[in-house]
């Protein structure tokens, strides 16, 4: 199942990259494992901190096992109208301290929006 992944680098030291991954299980992992290594290539080129976001599709801190990074904010966030499960994630490889911001459901999505303050 086709992806893709967004990044804008040199955002305060930072590439900030945003995702949708896939659904299925094991390809979402795979993917999150492409995302990673492409995150520790623009880390390099650009002398930044890497940060993944999005919808990962993986649920129970799989995307922190899969991937070793750190999670930045634990939430539930789907559904939206009574969030039991996280599977939207922010990501760093890097000790980034970060404050976990109110969630507010926008209305629009089946998911809470998942955000944090970057504060180091």
């Amino acid at each position: 199942e086709p992806r893709v992944a967004l990044a804008a680098t040199r955002v305060d030291g930072y590439t900030i990259i945003n995702t949708h991954l896939s659904f299925v299980p094991g390809y979402n992992v795979k993917q999150l494992r492409a995302l990673k290594r492409w995150a520790a290539e623009l880390e390099s080129q650009t002398g930044t901190i890497a940060i993944i976001m999005g919808d990962l599709n993986l649920p129970k801190n799989l995307p922190v096992v899969a991937s070793q990074w750190k999670s930045l904010a634990t939430q539930a966030t789907y559904p939206s109208w009574g969030a039991k499960i996280q599977f939207d994630y922010i990501l760093s490889k890097a000790a980034v301290k970060a404050r976990a911001l109110a969630t507010v459901s926008t209305g629009v999505s089946d998911h809470l929006p998942l955000s944090v303050e970057i504060t180091n």
